[in-house]
């Protein structure tokens, strides 16, 4: 899944895919391969998509790892929100998830 979201096409069949996933789980396991490549996807010009796809099909608690890949480091979340692909990430996190999960983040 990693390999694909950095291509063009690759990434158009990974967001397909999240989009007509039948169930939650699926949807949970498709996003588990981005573990550990929140950062780089969100700086990607095609893994961005991706992620903003997570956000927008899947539930806010199956998101908690992109929180977690943000704030791991100080200062993470503000590279992002300047970012011009990262911000796209962060305004779609503070508009899917209920505010005690991204206090860390607002």
């Amino acid at each position: 899944v990693w390999k694909l979201s950095q291509d063009p096409v690759g990434c158009y069949r990974i967001q397909e895919a999240l989009e007509s996933a039948a169930s939650e789980e699926e949807r949970r396991a498709l996003a588990q391969e981005l573990h550990t490549h929140v950062l780089e996807a969100m700086v990607c010009p095609h893994g961005n998509h991706v992620l903003q796809k997570c956000i927008n099909t899947m539930q806010p608690e199956s998101l908690q790892f992109i929180i977690d890949e943000l704030t791991h480091q100080e200062g993470l979340v503000v590279q992002a929100a300047m970012h011009r692909y990262g911000c796209r990430i962060v305004h779609h996190l503070l508009r899917a998830c209920p505010l005690p999960q991204v206090s860390r983040i607002a």
